[in-house]
């Protein structure tokens, strides 16, 4: 799927709880990283260790993005403060506000660890007209999420999923019960009165197969 439409960011916590904006131009390039954790396991009798799996844990995400308010005559710091306010200390959470970030297939919830703005452009007058702007996102979830998320991979206990793009009842029935007349469980389960309504970002539970 292309990505036609523009990013948007939803603040979901905090003093300005559900402020959602667009950003004019979509990323010239984003990275995603995944953090591999592994500890030292010695060996009775060598000097030598090996190194053993432990976890693994989504990374950061970095976003470089434009500001161009050239066609406008407009001052580009108008078009930051937005992202200027997500940036900053919540007053009632104590941290950056948590934030959806969503394009295309790309959904990532997490709050601002670094922000940074490059002037590139300036008016006669000094006004600065066109900007870069790097974002570092790291991943955040709230207690109840991460309670909810902490998912064992087994056919006997409930599993937690994030609706992504493209996600359907229909089709989570099929992947994780192999039959998609089970939509019905699902949406029971999760209390949804309408399938074809979901909430991009949310989190589903679903329950043993054999339930």
């Amino acid at each position: 799927m292309k990505n036609s439409k523009k990013m948007h960011i939803e603040v979901i916590a905090g003093e300005r709880k559900g402020l959602l904006f667009s950003l004019p131009f979509n990323p010239s390039e984003y990275t995603e990283s995944l953090n591999n954790s592994y500890k030292n396991r010695e060996l009775i009798g060598l000097k030598n260790f090996e190194k053993q799996f432990t976890t693994s844990t989504v990374g950061d995400l970095t976003l470089n993005l434009l500001f161009d308010t050239t066609s406008t005559g407009g001052d580009v710091r108008d078009e930051l403060k937005n992202l200027a306010f997500i940036s900053k200390v919540d007053k009632e959470l104590h941290i950056p506000p948590p934030c959806r970030f969503i394009w295309g297939s790309l959904l990532f919830q997490g709050v601002i660890s670094q922000y940074s703005q490059n002037f590139t452009f300036f008016y006669n007058d000094g006004i600065p007209a066109r900007a870069r702007v790097k974002l570092v996102i790291k991943p955040h979830k709230s207690t109840k999420e991460a309670t909810r998320e902490n998912e064992v991979h087994s056919s006997d206990v409930s599993k937690a999923h994030q609706l992504k793009e493209g996600d359907s009842l229909f089709s989570l029935a099929f992947k994780y019960y192999q039959d998609p007349s089970r939509w019905r469980d699902i949406a029971q389960d999760n209390q949804i009165d309408n399938p074809l309504n979901l909430k991009l970002g949310s989190t589903l539970i679903i329950k043993p197969k054999d339930t």
